[in-house]
């Protein structure tokens, strides 16, 4: 296939959205031998309204081997995307490609931590890779603070246990904390605040 036709290229990103990872896997394979005249395709795919699309091109992109100028940037700023998914798929493409900087990695929690749609454990491993990382960008504080209204009692626990260990939990924060526990928490967690 490494002497494939440019025609064969449009299927191929097609199929990185398809619902069975081998699929998908033979797809980046066969990107990976066309590479180089692959990338602007992928890269377009990178902007697809489909996020399934997305996140395959993230994926892609990690994997192929191509150095055309334009993919890391292209990752870095799929890192920023509205979908989960395709935050980690880009995330994991750049530090494949040696390029997922601490900055980096803390945007693409950040976003996790605000995101709604991402589920009580994806919040949860957000705050403790942002306690790992620390606040290496402006935007991280906002984030733990805000999280402090999380329906999840964890992510609200963890996200004061990030302000706790480095000495910045004021005593409004620690009250909000608490007002956020009665209003969210279970009984048990009620009865603590």
């Amino acid at each position: 296939i490494g002497n494939a036709k440019p025609e064969i290229i449009p299927a191929l990103i097609k199929m990185l959205t398809d619902r069975n990872i081998y699929v998908r896997q033979s797809a980046v394979e066969s990107l990976d031998k066309i590479g180089e005249p692959a990338v602007p395709l992928i890269l377009k795919a990178l902007s697809d309204k489909d996020s399934y699309t997305r996140q395959g091109a993230a994926g892609a992109l990690g994997n192929i081997k191509a150095t055309s100028p334009g993919i890391i940037q292209a990752l870095k700023d799929a890192v920023k995307d509205n979908n989960g998914n395709v935050r980690r798929s880009a995330a994991e493409a750049l530090e494949k490609r040696k390029a997922l900087t601490n900055e980096i990695k803390a945007m693409r929690y950040v976003l996790d931590l605000g995101d709604s749609n991402m589920s009580g454990d994806a919040r949860i491993e957000a705050v403790e890779a942002l306690d790992k990382i620390g606040p290496v960008i402006p935007e991280v504080m906002p984030a733990i603070t805000s999280a402090f209204h999380d329906r999840e009692y964890v992510v609200r626990k963890e996200s004061v246990s990030f302000l706790e260990k480095r000495g910045l939990l004021t005593p409004a924060l620690k009250a909000e904390k608490y007002i956020c526990d009665l209003e969210y928490g279970k009984s048990v967690v009620r009865i603590k605040a």
